[in-house]
């Protein structure tokens, strides 16, 4: 769907300090249960959830035709410290992601005029909508269903009945890894060239440098037992992509699969898994997918070295 397929509207954004917003929100929380005080997601008892890896308070669009659901969201956003605007069709969203910058979206699939799916598709097609979360809230279970918002782009999902821990946990996990992923790319560009092939086995000292890497994050472990997790947790999803890929002959997919392995990679100086991920990339880019596919099962290999070792000298498994 194109951003020219929709008409904008031009109703009054509604925000965490607007007075009528907030009154309209209060009033719908009386016919619907609205997060408990003493419920860890909200007053940060909860060791997970006080650990989780936000920056700063976050900016939230919520999107939702349900007045007692947009109650529901904003009620546990402001207690977490985050502000929000609400939209509640498709067409309000689009307009206020237009007008304004947030950090997430909180996506409902079915509304009128335009719905969660075809709102998230023009978000996408927008310059600054590339990598934003955008998390469905949503009763539709079936995986066939999840599978059409993740070819939307969707990345998350929070189910209905709404669990005001799942929708802390699921929302600030997701801004955490966009933010991380881009201080990855700011910190480290990795060097175009195949690193030498080693003569003999490398020892486990030489899988990671961990040195390096906690000296480029400013000597944050916190951070750095961040991106180890991240890692282990996209390592073998981006594999399962890639592999699909490739008996697809899905060149551009396999590519930027491999590429992104690499770029992981590259945050732990894991040298010989950079190496083995620019050789399939390498050979996926100059459309010889059958070489790359000669290469996946090292790569395999080399990358599973990497979660072993993260998680025995970071993560303490």
């Amino acid at each position: 769907m194109a951003a020219t397929d929709f008409q904008m509207t031009h109703q009054p954004a509604r925000n965490g300090n607007d007075r009528n917003s907030r009154q309209s929100a209060q009033e719908a929380s009386q016919d619907f249960p609205a997060p408990d005080l003493a419920d860890p997601a909200v007053n940060h008892e909860d060791p997970e959830l006080s650990s989780l890896p936000v920056f700063a308070p976050l900016h939230v669009l919520v999107v939702d035709d349900s007045a007692a659901n947009r109650a529901f969201a904003v009620s546990l956003l402001e207690h977490r410290g985050h502000s929000w605007k609400l939209a509640s069709t498709g067409l309000e969203a689009i307009e206020l992601y237009l007008r304004y910058s947030f950090d997430a979206v909180l996506m409902d699939l079915e509304m009128p005029n335009l719905d969660g799916v075809g709102a998230t598709e023009i978000i996408r097609s927008l310059p600054r909508g590339k990598d934003v979360p955008i998390i469905a809230m949503t009763t539709q279970t079936a995986e066939a269903d999840r599978e059409k918002c993740r070819n939307a782009g969707m990345t998350e999902f929070v189910s209905k009945p709404f669990s005001a821990r799942d929708m802390v946990i699921i929302l600030e996990r997701a801004v955490a890894r966009v933010r991380l992923a881009r201080i990855s790319r700011l910190l480290h560009v990795l060097p175009e060239r195949t690193p030498m092939a080693p003569t003999s086995s490398p020892s486990a000292a030489a899988v990671v440098n961990l040195g390096i890497s906690l000296q480029r994050l400013g000597n944050d472990q916190q951070l750095l037992r961040d991106m180890a997790g991240f890692y282990i947790e996209d390592v073998p999803e981006l594999m399962g992509e890639l592999r699909s890929a490739l008996e697809a002959d899905d060149v551009e997919l396999a590519t930027r699969s491999a590429h992104s392995l690499k770029g992981l990679s590259s945050n732990f100086e894991a040298t010989f898994a950079i190496g083995a991920a620019m050789a399939v990339e390498t050979a996926a880019r100059s459309g010889d997918l059958a070489k790359a596919a000669g290469g996946v099962d090292e790569l395999d290999y080399e990358l599973g070295r990497v979660i072993e070792a993260l998680k025995a000298q970071v993560l303490g498994h």
